[in-house]
């Protein structure tokens, strides 16, 4: 459905499933015996399929902002959950690629700047998915174009973790508060 708490079945279900899957079967033991040449051949690997659902997939037509996730009511259902897998899986090979290339980076990128972003973002994370909630109504109220450009959604996101970022920064100042909307006090 496009109602009633879509964002955490539709988006976030199924990557939690992955990672829940991912520690329950310790495969993140078996990734770290790679070698780091073939991290770096998996890490092609996704970025080449990857590129190729950038270019065959990535349409107008199958945008989620454009068609939404609701089966009900598609001339096809079929359809319609087809490109929902294709969805799952270009999402699946974009966070795969990112987080390979991280793990291949970090042993550069220790004691950083970029490193202490990242640790201190990971940390953060269930906050920033708490905050966004609100954050993602008020940009609805934003007169935003409509034009199919990512290069501006990157930005957007940008700008608005490191708004989150501040944000739970003042709320970790009042123990009552930061308890309540981030779960620790």
């Amino acid at each position: 459905p496009d109602h009633y708490l879509s964002n955490l079945h539709v988006f976030m279900f199924s990557y939690f499933m992955v990672g829940y899957h991912w520690n329950r079967y310790r495969l993140q033991e078996r990734y770290n015996q790679l070698t780091c040449g073939t991290k770096w051949a998996l890490w092609g690997a996704s970025f080449v399929a990857f590129m190729l659902f950038y270019v065959f997939y990535d349409t107008p037509d199958k945008s989620i902002y454009l068609n939404g996730t609701c089966l009900l009511g598609r001339t096809s259902m079929t359809a319609q959950l087809l490109i929902d897998m294709e969805r799952y899986c270009y999402g699946f090979l974009g966070v795969s690629m990112v987080m390979i290339l991280i793990d291949l980076l970090l042993p550069y990128l220790k004691g950083t700047a970029v490193c202490k972003c990242l640790v201190d973002l990971g940390k953060m994370s269930l906050g920033i998915y708490a905050i966004n909630h609100y954050t993602y109504e008020l940009i609805l109220l934003l007169p935003i174009s409509s034009n199919y450009a990512y290069l501006l959604t990157l930005v957007e996101t940008m700008v608005t973790i490191v708004l989150i970022y501040y944000v739970i920064k003042l709320i970790e100042k009042n123990r009552l508060v930061s308890l309540l909307l981030l779960g620790r006090g």
